[in-house]
């Protein structure tokens, strides 16, 4: 979508927080705006195999999302729910590199956010993003831990062209 906005095919797009779109501007060199704001849409933690975070084995499989936003975004979601440490100031774009304490070394493996569900068969657990998760049937409500206070940071945004950020 961000492709179509910059190739002037849409006028507008809603898909992405604050973060993503300032990913895709930075590695695309773009100037897409935020203009509105839509839903938040937290990410959650997602298992067929156990019922409790507690319940992780040493060593479990853990997929993430592979893009730059997102990634750092379930990385901060794992460390929240105390399965990782980040370095101090990872921010918003960290990697599995940025992992310094991992106590049940779990193995996070990095994949594009829409094969992170089929993945449930085989890793202990998946950080989804919501609308991927509910999608393959993961609504929130399955979730094993999820986004609150943290998730405000991930708005959802409506993004323009910088040249009609005005354009009514």
């Amino acid at each position: 979508p961000n492709r179509a906005l910059v190739d002037s095919e849409l006028d507008l797009n809603a898909f992405q927080t604050l973060s993503f779109l300032n990913a895709f501007n930075k590695e695309n060199n773009d100037a897409i705006r935020p203009i509105g704001t839509t839903y938040l849409a937290p990410m959650g933690i997602f298992s067929t195999k156990i019922t409790s975070l507690t319940d992780i084995k040493d060593g479990g499989k853990v997929t993430i999302p592979n893009d730059i936003s997102n990634q750092g975004r379930a990385l901060k979601l794992l460390e929240t729910a105390k399965l990782i440490k980040l370095k101090a100031g990872a921010g918003d774009y960290a990697t599995p590199d940025d992992v310094v304490e991992n106590p049940k070394k779990l193995e996070i493996i990095p994949m594009a956010a829409n094969q992170l569900p089929p993945t449930l068969g085989d890793a202990e657990i998946a950080v989804i993003n919501n609308g991927v998760a509910v999608e393959s049937g993961y609504p929130l409500e399955k979730a094993l831990f999820h986004e609150d206070d943290l998730a405000i940071s991930y708005l959802n945004v409506i993004a323009a062209r910088t040249a009609d950020k005005d354009n009514e």
